[in-house]
């Protein structure tokens, strides 16, 4: 299997050994009710992020998220995940630190849009919709 391949398995909960094949999958989905949108379910903190400069900006807190819970707001810098520098790491692998299983928490180093000020809070990764 192809590395890409088999870093998504692994990202799905679906462990497949190097050179293994599991055969067909078969995924079901919920059927929605008439007249109701989609939503597509994530485990992670529950903001929409950007990268500005050398950090990621939260551009929207998600209800229901650790980030809500925890009181990040929209315009919140996260300078570090779990310690690392953002700059370091480049967007992609920022976001990838930042989401995990569920029940998990994530240390993020975050400048405060309210105050400037610089601190770390540990945010939880929960299930959300959207």
């Amino acid at each position: 299997m192809p590395t890409a391949a088999r870093i998504q398995a692994s990202r799905s909960g679906i462990a497949i050994a190097d050179g293994a094949s599991i055969g067909s999958l078969v995924f079901e989905l919920a059927p929605t009710k008439t007249g109701e949108q989609p939503k597509t379910e994530i485990i992670g903190i529950g903001a929409v992020l950007q990268a500005t400069n050398d950090f990621l900006t939260i551009a929207r807190v998600l209800p229901g998220g650790g980030a809500a819970a925890v009181g990040l707001r929209a315009g919140d810098a996260i300078l570090r995940v779990d310690g690392i520098p953002v700059a370091e790491l480049g967007m992609s692998a920022a976001i990838e630190r930042i989401r995990g299983p569920e029940g998990s928490v994530v240390a993020l180093t975050v400048r405060r849009v309210l105050d400037g000020s610089v601190g770390e809070v540990a945010v939880p990764r929960v299930p959300f919709s959207y």
